[in-house]
Order: C-alpha cells, then sequence, then structure tokens
C-alpha cells in the first residue's frame, strides 16, 4: 500500500489540513518529497493546480485520478524554461476561452463564435472582454434563469483561467493580458454553485495537453 492509502485514507481532499490524515494534493506532494507540510505552489515547485484540487467534484475519488494526473504532468513547472512555462499558459488560456469560457450560458453566438476562434492571447483577452461585457449587462437574467448544469462553466472557467494567469504573471510577460483572459467569467462567479465533473475533467485535460516537451 502507498502512503496516500496508509496515511490520508486513498483520497486527496479540497483545502488546507493539519497533518491529521486529510491532505490536498500538494500536501500529499509535500509528504512525498520528504519536505515540510506545505500547500504553497513555492515549496513544491509547481503552478498553482489549487484551484482545480478545490473545486466542487462530485467524489473524492474522482478529484484523487485528476489531481494526481495533472501533477504528474507539470510536476516542476515552476522550474521550466520560461519560454515553455510562456507557451503552457498561453495554450491553457486560449483553450480555456475556446473549449469552456465559449460554453458559458447565455452568450450570443457572436461572442461564442469570438472565443471559438481564438488563436492568441490578445484575442483571448478580446474575447474575455466580451464575455464579461456581456455578463455585465444581464448579470441579473442570467443569475434567476442559471440552471446547475450551466453554472458549471462559469465556475470552472474562473477558477482554472485565473489559476493559470497567476502561474504565467510570476513568470512571463503579457501578464496584464492573461488576467484579462482570466477575467473572462468573473461577472458570471456571481451565480456559479457547482461545478460538473465533465467541466473540471475537461480543465484538467487542457492543462495536461498544453504541456509541450
Amino acid at each position: 500500500m502507498n502512503i496516500l492509502e496508509t496515511r490520508f485514507g486513498g483520497v486527496i481532499k479540497s483545502g488546507k489540513h493539519n497533518e491529521n490524515g486529510e491532505c490536498c494534493i500538494f500536501e500529499y506532494i509535500s509528504v512525498l518529497k520528504g519536505i515540510s507540510w506545505t500547500d504553497l505552489p513555492e515549496l513544491i515547485r509547481c503552478v498553482d493546480i489549487r484551484p482545480l484540487n478545490d473545486a466542487r467534484w462530485s467524489s473524492d475519488e474522482l478529484r484523487t485520478k485528476w489531481m494526481i494526473k495533472v501533477y504528474d504532468a507539470l510536476e516542476g513547472s515552476l522550474d521550466w524554461p520560461k519560454d515553455k512555462l510562456q507557451t503552457w499558459i498561453t495554450n491553457v488560456i486560449i483553450s480555456l476561452v475556446k473549449e469552456i469560457i465559449s460554453e458559458l450560458p447565455g452568450l450570443n453566438i457572436q461572442i461564442k463564435k469570438q472565443c471559438k476562434v481564438v488563436t492568441n492571447l490578445r484575442e483571448a483577452a478580446g474575447a474575455a472582454r466580451a464575455v464579461r461585457t456581456a455578463y455585465a449587462a444581464t448579470a441579473v437574467a442570467a443569475a434567476a434563469a442559471a440552471d446547475a448544469a450551466d453554472a458549471a462553466y462559469a465556475a470552472t472557467a474562473v477558477a482554472a483561467a485565473a489559476a493559470a494567469a497567476d502561474a504565467y504573471a510570476r513568470a512571463a510577460a503579457y501578464a496584464d493580458t492573461a488576467y484579462a483572459a482570466a477575467d473572462a467569467a468573473a461577472y458570471a462567479d456571481a451565480y456559479a454553485v457547482v461545478a460538473s465533473d465533465k467541466v473540471l475533467i475537461k480543465c484538467c485535460q487542457i492543462w495536461i495537453n498544453s504541456v509541450q516537451s
């Protein structure tokens, strides 16, 4: 049996813990690395994947499966060459806008299309601004109409894009553009009450698939 099973009940949990039999992904990794108990990205030497860890997965078992996959893909990412980290975060933001933010509820066809055809960070930022403007104008109506499935897109896009932008801002240029893209669904966050496994898995796949050798 491995440490996850013998010490932590076999699953990764959300949130921050004491050394009391529960752990988040980074706390688990700190034990594997033999360093002091921590959930800090700077000490784990990995970009911040805590928003994905802490999202509302339907089960800890599913959270565990995907968070270990994400960490394995991004292990040591804070020590990657700057151009590799830039490429990763650029790919993440573009993919989030194209594949997740474009599917936020209540967007008109034109804005959806603008999101789906982005090819660089500046286009992603432009699409982000269009989404934010749309939600600013319709937030009250959207909040009343949104059901749990639709709200999943908003909750997940906000968490994943914000963490990606944070990693980018620490290590790369164009931080303002990255944050603009991360801000794409900020208004939707007000009524994002759940995040579905389908969308969370898509976020994990984006983070993993955006890594280039």
